[in-house]
């Protein structure tokens, strides 16, 4: 079982300082960490040439979302969390030719973009439609860390020890986030009248 690494006592003054809003902290924070950033985008993602931007979103990202960071976790593994994130979007961002996609927010796109090509008629393609919507809404409201462990199984179809390890986690904390995920939309679908019997 991984552990946490202990918090770097200055990275913890810089991180503080951060969230209190100070952008030199932060400037300092990804500069020292840009290189860790950049790998991870890097080794997730097949389109090189969007390696500067995807990064340049993740910075975005960690000084809008400061305030979620807990200090009880490693700040790299926070931000692994979030440089996962944002590539995993960017990779689907490439995608988007495909036939009923749903428009993707400022903030992230859907979990689930496409109604299959091989429905059989109007209806089915409708029907379809409206489950993507259930899903799309109910995975928007999740926190970031269940986002990213459900994307990297069912999207990168990593093994549960792959993303154990990548997010420096126990195996078992991965379980019980992709099991959570799954009752939980599973839940939404049955509420709405969309799971057949």
């Amino acid at each position: 079982m991984q552990t946490e690494q202990p918090q770097n006592p200055s990275e913890m003054e810089l991180v503080e300082k951060m969230q209190a809003g100070d952008k030199e902290a932060f400037n300092e924070l990804m500069q020292d960490n840009i290189h860790y950033i950049e790998n991870i985008c890097r080794g997730h993602t097949p389109h090189q040439n969007m390696i500067d931007d995807i990064v340049q979103m993740v910075m975005l990202k960690v000084w809008r979302f400061r305030h979620q960071f807990k200090k009880e976790s490693a700040f790299k593994t926070w931000l692994f969390t979030i440089a996962i994130h944002v590539t995993l979007d960017a990779n689907r961002a490439e995608k988007r030719h495909h036939a009923g996609r749903l428009i993707q927010d400022e903030d992230q796109g859907p979990f689930i973009e496409s109604v299959p090509t091989h429905a059989s008629s109007p209806s089915e393609v409708a029907e379809f439609g409206d489950v993507l919507t259930i899903i799309n809404m109910g995975f928007a409201e999740l926190s970031l860390d269940h986002q990213t462990i459900f994307r990297l199984s069912f999207i990168q179809c990593m093994s549960y020890l792959e993303i154990a390890r990548q997010c420096n986690i126990s195996l078992g904390t991965v379980s019980s986030r992709i099991f959570y995920v799954r009752q939980y939309l599973l839940g939404l679908l049955s509420a709405a009248g969309q799971l057949k019997r």
